[in-house]
């Protein structure tokens, strides 16, 4: 999903990995990710990762 239409209903788990809301399918290595990021580091509030345009496969 692109972020520019991204919403807040968009996101579907809480901080423990369970499903709160949406209908889209949850992608757990990328929560395994973020998840260690916050849990390192406590002092912040988002993580976000992106891809260019022709860097995925």
């Amino acid at each position: 999903m692109h972020f520019s239409r991204m919403k807040v209903s968009d996101l579907l788990l809480d901080g423990d990995g369970k499903v709160v809301g949406g209908k889209k399918r949850t992608n757990k290595t990328a929560f395994a990710i973020h998840a260690a990021i916050h849990h390192a580091r406590p002092d912040i509030a988002g993580v976000a990762h992106a891809h260019t345009l022709h860097g995925r496969a």
